[in-house]
């Protein structure tokens, strides 16, 4: 929770939240004090919220366990198989499901695109090839 109080010429808030670090700010006025409040404490909430109910599973476990118990009772079994394991063995696989941000999957992205690349000029799809 937010504490603000008033403190000679400025405004001073604290939060505490059970498993953060503490954090303390001073503002001019008490409305910057409340809105600033308000933004950190929604924020530690939400990345609660988010770490209490994510498994302790890697990328790979995930992909693995997903591909097992649901993927199989799916008409395309064999192409989305192939897809999990490929993620899971790709160096995203080894990051815990928790640690992954956007970033991640943008380099893994970014690197698939490259290889597809790479893969459309070895069989001469691009550059007046087959196509």
């Amino acid at each position: 929770m937010a504490s603000i109080r008033k403190r000679r010429k400025s405004w001073n808030v604290q939060i505490r939240i059970k498993g953060w670090q503490q954090t303390t700010k001073s503002f001019p006025t008490k409305e910057a004090a409340k809105q600033w409040a308000y933004l950190i404490e929604t924020e530690l909430k939400s990345k609660l919220l988010r770490r209490q109910w994510m498994p302790d599973l890697t990328l790979s476990q995930a992909c693995l366990k997903y591909s097992d118990q649901v993927s199989k009772t799916h008409k395309g079994f064999r192409e989305e198989n192939h897809r999990l394991v490929k993620i899971a063995n790709s160096h995203l696989g080894n990051l815990h499901l928790r640690d992954i941000s956007s970033s991640h999957v943008e380099a893994y992205l970014a690197a698939r695109s490259h290889a597809d690349d790479y893969d459309d000029e070895y069989w001469g799809l691009r550059s007046g090839g087959m196509c």
